[in-house]
């Protein structure tokens, strides 16, 4: 396939991001509207290649309707040479593969109140997807994206996504998904059955498997192996692994039948269905699963005065940038407010600070802070668990993070990663130091 330095003379190309069949996904650069995107080339060329043209434009403009959050953003479709292209959101952050891989080689698995939090934002996405009539058929960890900055998880590629009107011509969609994550009907080992949203529902099962056990529900030595166990053989109950997980057992039978009218008729069910076997646990530690939102009340209230500063230069009628400092220890609390004076000098800027994760989930409750200076080493709970909760409140995902802790270079910062965090720095730190560090963040995201 030709690869020009700009396509369609609207996008310049930076790098490759990925390949695979007859598509590559390139970072480019918009060069009208300045901002980078994810550019995909697929090759529409042969005998049918104005039939393949008109169904990708035509599902291409089905995505472009669709409007979450978790769901990858289609800006524009158009062709060049022999290849059609779709211009995408990027989306920069490592993806669940290689997030649950890292947990993996360290014989962990993500944070179970996190995986459900992860797992609920793309079912809310996946969910809208199937509403326009739109099978993605290759769900999977590589195909979900945990952004930096914001933790926010996004649902991409849609190479291999269908209408559910071509879905319904026999002759209308090729194979295709992936041999750990594909469902029955996908393998062509079965009794020829159509593809429905319930194919996506069993392809998320296996996602939520592994990302809860940290192993895969089918596998064997040969993609065959594994595409034959999907078709034929029985889940492996998370319990064989793990007694704890005995209470998904149940859910996964359902979500991985063999029969796709057995599953559950959405992706939010699947996951109530997760959350609702986490609660009837008797196990402690899967009821703390979940993330649960505080209510307004009864989780108390700092003791430190809201401080609204104005900087000369600025109307007062600009809006306060909201900052949060969470730590548990009064002098450094101190200490980082003048930090983050120095970091944003020029900001109006609404600034709080709290002594623990459970007062800084209440004051969030109520509004929630767009930068948070956050400790690790805190009683009751630590940094990793308060900043899950956070990011599950409305606003949650806009909030940028910095973790300052003693322990900044002990941390296993992966843990961090998987909840949106890229910037650390270790105590004692000095002030301008701190200063440069907030006002870098605030740079990025464009509050200067």
């Amino acid at each position: 396939m030709p690869e020009p330095r700009v396509i369609d003379g609207r996008y310049a190309l930076e790098g490759e991001l990925g390949r695979g069949g007859m598509a590559i996904v390139h970072l480019a650069r918009d060069i009208g509207l300045e901002r980078r995107v994810a550019l995909k080339l697929v090759e529409a060329s042969g005998p049918n290649s104005a039939a393949t043209l008109k169904q990708l434009r035509r599902e291409a403009s089905l995505l472009a309707t669709i409007r979450s959050e978790h769901v990858v953003q289609v800006y524009a479709f158009g062709t060049h040479e022999r290849a059609c292209y779709f211009a995408m959101e990027y989306v920069d952050g490592p993806n669940l593969e290689a997030v649950i891989a890292e947990h993996t080689t360290r014989g962990m698995t993500v944070a179970s109140y996190r995986a459900l939090s992860i797992l609920r934002q793309i079912a809310g996405g996946l969910d809208r997807v199937h509403a326009r009539g739109i099978v993605h058929r290759d769900i999977k960890p590589a195909n979900i994206v945990i952004e930096s900055d914001s933790g926010r998880p996004v649902l991409i590629d849609f190479g291999l996504s269908v209408s559910l009107e071509r879905l319904s011509d026999p002759n209308g969609a090729e194979w295709g998904g992936t041999p750990h994550y594909i469902s029955p009907e996908q393998t062509g080992l079965t009794t020829p059955t159509a593809m429905t949203p319930r194919t996506d529902i069993y392809s998320l099962a296996c996602t939520a498997y592994e990302l809860i056990t940290g192993r895969v529900p089918f596998d064997g030595e040969t993609p065959f192996d594994v595409l034959r166990q999907h078709a034929q053989a029985p889940p492996v109950l998370p319990s064989t692994f793990n007694a704890t997980f005995s209470a998904f057992d149940s859910v996964f039978e359902r979500a991985l039948s063999k029969n796709p009218t057995e599953r559950q008729a959405s992706a939010s069910e699947l996951v109530d269905d997760l959350d609702s076997a986490r609660r009837a646990s008797s196990d402690v530690s899967l009821r703390h699963m979940a993330v649960a939102k505080p209510a307004a009340s009864g989780v108390g209230t700092p003791d430190d005065v809201i401080t609204i500063e104005r900087n000369t230069e600025r109307p007062p009628a600009a809006e306060a940038l909201r900052v949060l400092v969470v730590d548990d220890d009064d002098a450094f609390r101190k200490f980082a407010t003048h930090g983050v004076r120095i970091g944003l000098s020029t900001r109006l800027i609404a600034l709080q600070s709290v002594s623990s994760g459970p007062l800084a989930i209440g004051l969030a409750t109520r509004r929630s802070p767009q930068l948070v200076l956050l400790d690790y080493d805190m009683p009751r709970m630590n940094g990793i668990e308060t900043l899950a909760r956070l990011r599950e409140l409305p606003g949650g995902s806009d909030m940028r993070v910095i973790v300052i802790s003693a322990r900044a270079r002990e941390l296993e910062k992966f843990q961090f990663e998987v909840l949106g965090v890229r910037d650390f720095m270790e105590k004692p730190v000095g002030l301008q130091a701190l200063g440069a560090k907030v006002a870098e963040v605030a740079k990025r995201a464009d509050w200067l």
